[in-house]
């Protein structure tokens, strides 16, 4: 996740995946949702179970790595991608 942006319709792949697991079914006896998926992404403190929104979470670690590149331009990461991306142009 902190690589690579993951599509939504794998997020939403995802978070089904998650539901089911919590309100899931038997057979064909479907189960009632304890909250909606927004307030279960909320922390425990606001009454939430602490569930990460996983787009958010995404978002926020490929921010995490673009912040890192340009503070430490140095680095091997930026080093890497400024040769493959930008490699006639000058500085760091």
């Amino acid at each position: 996740m902190s690589v690579f942006r993951i599509p939504d319709g794998i997020i939403d792949d995802i978070h089904s995946l998650m539901a089911n697991y919590w309100w899931g079914q038997k057979g064909t006896e479907r189960r009632s949702h304890w909250k909606k998926w927004e307030k279960l992404c909320r922390p425990k403190e606001d009454g939430g179970m602490g569930f990460r929104d996983l787009k958010i979470f995404n978002k926020a670690m490929l921010t995490k790595q673009l912040w890192n590149i340009h503070v430490r331009p140095t680095s091997l990461v930026a080093r890497l991608l400024k040769a493959k991306y930008h490699p006639r142009t000058g500085g760091a």
